[in-house]
């Protein structure tokens, strides 16, 4: 038994069998998701730091502005990455996930210290932002979680690629 406590999460991801393919298509699906949803309220997103008058305002709204342009982008740019390379950007999903998330997080907590209150509210107001703010990152980190805990980048064609490439620097240096 896993002492992660997500694993039962992730299984998820693996009850029908994980593949490359299942994980490109669940990237391009979490990505067109994000980027929908963050286009259709972009000024929610998309903030200018140079609405705050106080350097931590500007640099808290800065990550919060590249976690949402990471959300929006980079699940789609992992699938592409996976699709069409080996997949070596993969490792990189978790800051794709989690960025968008801890940032939102750091600002309620800053908010709370300096004004006492969480600004929560917008979340039972609006509930379209629990799938940017919470539901999107949390299944991205789960297959991420799913796919790390599989053979999924174990198969041989990269193993192949990788005894190819180590006979072409061989014969060089033996043309040498």
């Amino acid at each position: 038994m896993s002492n992660n406590p997500l694993s039962g999460i992730s299984s998820f991801f693996t009850f029908a069998g994980l593949n490359i393919t299942k994980v490109i298509g669940w990237l391009f699906t979490f990505g067109w998701l994000a980027s929908g949803l963050i286009a259709y309220k972009l000024d929610s997103f998309i903030v200018s730091p140079t609405k705050y008058t106080t350097l931590l305002g500007q640099i808290e709204i800065s990550v919060y502005t590249v976690g949402s342009i990471l959300l929006a982008i980079g699940p789609v740019l992992l699938a592409l990455d996976l699709l069409l390379a080996e997949g070596k950007l993969f490792r990189f999903l978790p800051l794709v996930a989690l960025l968008h998330p801890v940032s939102i997080l750091i600002i309620k907590i800053i908010s709370k210290v300096q004004d006492g209150n969480w600004y929560l509210s917008y979340l039972v107001n609006k509930p379209f932002y629990l799938l940017t703010d919470v539901l999107i990152p949390v299944l991205l980190f789960v297959l991420y979680l799913a796919v790390k805990n599989s053979d999924i980048f174990d198969y041989e064609y990269y193993e192949d690629y990788e005894e190819e490439e180590e006979y072409e620097e061989e014969e060089e240096v033996s043309a040498k």
